[in-house]
């Protein structure tokens, strides 16, 4: 999935869902300033970037897609996916909405 698409997803209980965010071109690095989830009674979040656990598993996601205040400062950056999951372990079907926003940035930290 491109960096700042929104994506929805809907889950059965029980079920996962496994969110991959990527750059879109020949970036060095994306900064990461919200990860932004739809908050939801029963559900885990975990999120991970360049394979490294950097948020969770919690019953909380970062920041709720309502509020998309910023997640991470100063930002967190990542060089080929970032990925999101969302386990809902509860018993109704719920769906999530997960947003991205960040930038592209040189290795030197600069846009």
């Amino acid at each position: 999935m491109p960096v700042n698409e929104p994506v929805s997803v809907t889950l059965n209980a029980g079920e996962e869902a496994v969110v991959e965010f990527s750059p879109i071109g020949q970036v060095v690095e994306h900064a990461v300033v919200v990860l932004a989830i739809s908050k939801a009674k029963d559900t885990t979040y975990e999120i991970s970037m360049d394979g490294t656990t950097v948020f969770g598993p919690s019953g909380i996601p970062p920041t709720d897609i309502d509020d998309t205040v910023q997640t991470f400062i100063p930002p967190r950056s990542f060089g080929s996916n970032c990925t999101v999951t969302v386990s809902n372990t509860g018993a109704a079907t719920k769906t999530y909405h997960v947003q991205l926003i960040g930038y592209e940035q040189d290795a030197g930290g600069g846009a």
